[in-house]
């Protein structure tokens, strides 16, 4: 669990600490190194046994990443948060290609050198998805005057929620089933997420107070 939380803590003071200073271009490094991430150190390849539980990294950097998505909707707007969705999830696709390249040079076709293959891809569409919805849902609810707070921890729930259920659905549609300790799994995929979404709201609070102290003092808005 410690090496979850020191992922989450990591993660999420890099955006807080040079967002000012960088702009969008922490969101992108930050955004497209997660997603990649997420989409190799997984549960499945990197469990961390906890009691009875399962837990990966993959859901600490998966919500990390709709984190960088969802400020990009707060302080720049939908055309950028697209931007970096589209660039995240191509760059899933080139990971994936240059990852089973590279398998099938070592050790040649294997089931589960084409599982990856096919794993990738399920987790790019499973990203694409929720995201275009939680663009629209995430201005619907700031037009209803809803607690910032409150929209950002609705529209990553969302977003979790959606990515896991076409994720985990579609790869158990396509293998005949799930596995036997998959309750496990599932549970400690959500304990991790909540983790997140509790880092999410601190930091989002973090640089809304830091907006706003730049612009009392007569300086820009992040750019």
């Amino acid at each position: 669990m410690i090496y979850l939380i020191l992922m989450a803590v990591i993660g999420f003071s890099v955006i807080c600490l040079f967002l000012n200073k960088f702009g969008k271009d922490i969101l992108f490094t930050v955004a497209i190194g997660s997603i990649i991430a997420s989409n190799i150190y997984h549960i499945g390849n990197y469990p961390i046994q906890v009691g009875n539980f399962i837990f990966g990294l993959d859901s600490i950097l998966y919500t990390l990443f709709l984190f960088c998505i969802i400020v990009m909707l707060v302080f720049y707007d939908e055309k950028s948060a697209k931007t970096l969705m589209y660039s995240s999830v191509a760059s899933i696709c080139f990971t994936a290609i240059i990852q089973f390249l590279a398998s099938l040079a070592t050790g040649g076709v294997q089931e589960g050198v084409v599982w990856g293959l096919v794993s990738f891809f399920v987790s790019a569409i499973a990203t694409v998805i929720p995201i275009l919805i939680i663009t629209k849902l995430y201005k619907n609810l700031e037009n209803k005057n809803l607690n910032l707070l409150a929209n950002i921890s609705i529209n990553i729930i969302f977003a979790s929620v959606v990515n896991s259920f076409m994720y985990y659905g579609t790869m158990a549609l396509l293998s005949g089933g799930v596995s036997d300790n998959f309750g496990e799994i599932l549970v400690g995929s959500y304990l991790g997420k909540l983790i997140s979404l509790a880092f999410c709201v601190f930091s989002m609070a973090i640089l809304t107070n830091s907006n706003k102290n730049r612009n009392s003092n007569g300086k820009n808005e992040i750019i």
